[in-house]
């Protein structure tokens, strides 16, 4: 297929969709009469569903509707990746069968949001164990990009990403302990909020790395995130406000044009709310600390699953894949806790590549790790350590 036969197919998808979002399709939540957020509210299971065989960005709907149970969220519809225990349904995790939690609480954040009146439509896809950066599981297989279905979502909250930028949804809960949420943000043109670990509760949601794991969210606008993670992060204290940050000079001159770019809206943005913004190199510190990191996040891994290895439901890949991370150590040097030291509050890309094309980044073998899947996940699992 030529680029110019996918670049229309992509811009017909885009069309289609838009029509079938209506007018508030690219509008903030926040910025809608009550009226037209239970509208939205009351249609977003069936838009949802009639994107779906194009995007199969869900695993499973909810059925029937439950009473809003307050007015703070106003009935806002959000999706749950596959990892949530919840009333009505076991999380799969990606796999054929669901997970072995049945003596797990449901999941705390499911609770918050719905106590607050959002409106859950269903369960998203992900990547098996949230384990894989480009968005591929080998059951599902793709989750459709929504602005072009030629190219990857980004994992492994791919659903999710997919679910937000097509309209189907405002927000979505995510995970992310190497790049699961950044990396479909980066993909699918939305918006990530990775909380600083332990900030929101994990009870009822799948481990995959304990000491990395954070329970998150994706939606259309910071806006709209908002309103919502105001109501997961629930602390008395917000902390002294960002009165300094310092953009990542080397690793920014290293993005894609329009990549950097975009970066310095952003930087432009950040120091018009009065934030001070420096300029300092920090690509040695990442390109340090990321070995460790990477290291904690495979070994702790292999211990969180390993009776699933045992059990044959595990892609062959991934299989092997944990067989070796089973055999590695977690240890961190004194020089690279002082690298982390050193990094407080830093701005750059979570990749700094555009989005790949599908066939360049599905996970082909488990080690050595694809050049493609190392670029995708790229300046993500570091930032995770200094955040």
């Amino acid at each position: 297929m030529n680029a110019q036969s996918e670049s229309t197919r992509g811009q017909a998808f885009i069309t289609q969709t838009a029509k079938s979002m209506g007018s508030t399709r690219f509008r903030n939540w926040t910025e809608l009469e009550a009226e037209t957020q239970a509208q939205l509210s009351a249609n977003a299971e069936s838009i949802a569903r009639r994107l779906e065989p194009r995007l199969k960005a869900f695993v499973q709907f909810e059925s029937g509707r439950t009473e809003l149970r307050s007015s703070v969220l106003a009935g806002m519809p959000y999706a749950a990746k596959d990892l949530f225990v919840s009333a009505t349904r076991m999380p799969h995790g990606g796999l054929a069968q669901p997970l072995p939690m049945t003596n797990i609480p449901k999941a705390t954040v499911l609770d918050l949001l719905d106590r607050a009146g959002a409106r859950r439509i269903g369960y998203t896809v992900m990547t098996e164990l949230a384990y894989e950066p480009s968005g591929y599981n080998s059951r599902h297989g793709h989750v459709g990009n929504p602005w072009n279905p030629e190219f990857i979502t980004g994992g492994s909250s791919s659903g999710s990403a997919a679910a937000v930028a097509s309209g189907s949804v405002v927000v979505a809960l995510g995970s992310d302990t190497g790049g699961s949420l950044r990396i479909p943000a980066h993909c699918c043109g939305v918006t990530a909020w990775k909380p600083t670990h332990g900030a929101v509760s994990p009870l009822g949601a799948m481990a995959l790395a304990p000491s990395l794991d954070t329970i998150g969210l994706l939606a259309r606008s910071a806006s709209d995130m908002r309103v919502a993670a105001r109501q997961m992060y629930q602390s008395s204290d917000d902390g002294e406000p960002i009165g300094k940050v310092a953009v990542v000079a080397d690793a920014l001159a290293l993005a894609d044009r329009s990549i950097a770019a975009a970066c310095r809206d952003a930087i432009e943005a950040v120091g018009g709310c009065g934030v001070e913004i420096s300029q300092r190199n920090g690509l040695s510190a990442i390109e340090a600390l990321d070995p460790h990191v990477f290291t904690i996040m495979q070994a702790e891994a292999a211990r969180t699953h390993r009776a699933l290895m045992t059990t044959g439901s595990l892609d062959p890949i991934l299989m092997k894949r944990l067989r070796r991370d089973s055999q590695l150590t977690t240890q961190l040097s004194r020089p690279v806790c002082r690298h982390a030291g050193s990094l407080y509050w830093i701005l750059l890309p979570t990749s700094f590549r555009m989005t790949g094309r599908l066939p360049c980044l599905s996970l082909q073998s488990a080690y050595p790790r694809p050049p493609s899947a190392i670029r995708a996940r790229r300046f993500s699992t570091p930032e995770r350590y200094t955040s």
